[in-house]
């Protein structure tokens, strides 16, 4: 049997509950351990909705106190490049809804903190995730 990454979603808005988590979910080698959104009450329904069993409102919390691999960033895009830039300096590979910062200067300085951490990093709208794509070959 394959790994089973952790992973880790910031972001509980419409598409984290119409298409990230319910694919996520499917996914064999994947277990989501932790969601993350600045309304609480939020992060708690999409914890109890998906069955994941923790719950933040804050990324410097879910960074800090979370055992995930992989961040999963579906928040708001001029939150992205802060989001994303604490993940990979917490160690966290990343997946970003796109865009994966709000300037070519911000996304250089991603890429550089993922290859300094030896981190991945993709921005990609939600295709990667459909059904069609044969994700069992990660």
């Amino acid at each position: 049997m394959k790994r089973k990454w952790k992973i880790g979603l910031v972001g509980c808005g419409t598409i984290a509950a119409s298409d990230y988590l319910p694919q996520l979910k499917e996914m064999p080698n994947v277990e989501v351990v932790a969601v993350c959104d600045i309304i609480l009450e939020r992060a708690k329904e999409y914890s109890k909705r998906f069955d994941i069993p923790e719950w933040y409102d804050n990324i410097d919390s879910m960074l800090e106190k979370s055992d995930f691999e992989i961040l999963v960033d579906t928040a708001s895009i001029p939150a992205h490049f802060e989001i994303n830039l604490k993940a990979l300096k917490a160690g966290k590979h990343l997946y970003s809804q796109k865009p994966l910062a709000s300037s070519v200067e911000e996304i250089n300085v991603l890429i550089a903190e993922a290859e300094k951490n030896s981190l991945k990093i993709s921005a990609s709208p939600i295709h990667m995730l459909r059904p069609e794509v044969n994700y069992h070959d990660l």
